[in-house]
């Protein structure tokens, strides 16, 4: 899944909460992929976005998640 990095972090607003809530509680998100601002700069985003990897259906496990960041 791409997102906006702030989906992530956000959390005066009760969509985004509900969202993060679900990744965590009824999927695996076993990697999420931080992509510098600009990537998707010819599909009109400009923005820095996320790719989240996960198992839909299946609880998280107890493993965690892998962060890679990268940059520019």
């Amino acid at each position: 899944m791409v997102i906006d990095e702030g989906v992530l972090f956000r959390t005066n607003e009760t969509a985004f909460v509900q969202t993060k809530r679900k990744l965590l509680d009824d999927c695996d998100l076993w990697c999420i992929l931080s992509l510098p601002a600009g990537t998707f700069k010819q599909a009109g985003g400009g923005v820095k976005a996320n790719l989240l990897f996960f198992t839909k259906g299946n609880p998280r496990k107890k493993s965690g998640i892998t962060i890679y960041r990268i940059s520019r």
